[in-house]
């Protein structure tokens, strides 16, 4: 079994995205169903209190509380469309920024058809229409490791085990040079490498 670290700032973005949408997720659903007991309960409180000579409330109970769970359930809306309008703003922009060559080792290559699955088996890339190819780098011990978006022909000269220099625009690979006879220092660790224990 291998191990990779992931690149931080990546997996830090990742974790905070999913965290605004489950969170605000979560908190609509509880302030939604505490809003509808304060309610309904503010409103048989109210019935009950009433006065009975002019109609007024004179006490509206749990209806009080609706404005704070109000609040909490804006809260969570703009949690959720936060993290939705950043997932977008990612998408469009993470080729954007500027052109910088790194040196790297490709650690897996893979494809992605219209649905969404994973394509590994050349015959399964062959054979499927317009997928989306992807390379997985290892940048070292600084930055770890990156999923990055390519072109066929830049996906059909990575091998997997290579290293080399990539050009890089955002998390888009625009061409790989493979090195012969390189020193990389990788955080991609084979088990056997690791010295055994007792000593």
């Amino acid at each position: 079994m291998r191990q990779f670290r992931v690149h931080r700032i990546d997996s830090l973005k990742q974790g905070a995205t999913g965290f605004l949408l489950v969170g605000g997720v979560v908190l609509v659903m509880i302030t939604s169903v505490l809003m509808i007991m304060f309610a309904m309960g503010g409103v048989f409180r109210g019935t009950y209190s009433r006065d009975p000579l002019s109609g007024k409330i004179t006490d509206a109970g749990t209806l009080n509380f609706v404005p704070i769970t109000f609040v909490f359930f804006t809260l969570g809306i703009v949690m959720i469309l936060g993290a939705v309008l950043y997932g977008l703003f990612v998408s469009a922009t993470e080729r954007s920024g500027p052109r910088r060559s790194h040196p790297v080792k490709v650690l897996a290559k893979y494809a992605f058809n219209r649905e969404g699955n994973m394509l590994v088996s050349a015959w399964e890339i062959e054979g499927c229409g317009n997928p989306r190819f992807y390379v997985r780098l290892d940048f070292g011990a600084e930055m770890g490791t990156l999923e990055c978006e390519c072109s066929e022909q830049v996906f059909n000269q990575c091998g997997e085990g290579m290293t080399g220099m990539a050009d890089l625009q955002g998390k888009w690979v625009g061409s790989f040079v493979p090195t012969i006879g390189s020193q990389f220092r990788s955080e991609y660790i084979a088990d056997d490498a690791l010295p055994p224990r007792g000593r």
